[in-house]
């Protein structure tokens, strides 16, 4: 199964696009005044653009057919293919 979620993020272009951009982001807010602090707006944005790289990771995965489990804190949410294969 852990195969198949790291083939998934492999052909998950927007996965690579939202990260480079997330970093990017991050590079650059070093560099503009006040240099060397990244501002906390910087991190909320950052943060967001991972999360919706992360959450398309997941749909992508799902769409070819792997099992997704999700958990933060007490929360839990578990996603089977239909014919319960992987």
């Amino acid at each position: 199964m852990a195969r198949e979620i790291i083939n998934s993020i492999r052909g998950c272009a927007w996965f690579w696009i939202l990260s480079g951009i997330a970093i990017l982001l991050l590079i650059v807010s070093l560099f503009i005044p006040p240099t060397g602090v990244i501002d906390e707006s910087v991190l909320k944005a950052v943060g967001e653009i991972f999360g919706f790289a992360a959450l398309g990771t997941v749909l992508y995965a799902i769409n070819r057919g792997v099992d997704a489990k999700l958990a933060k804190g007490d929360t839990s949410i578990e996603i089977n293919s239909p014919d319960g294969n992987n």
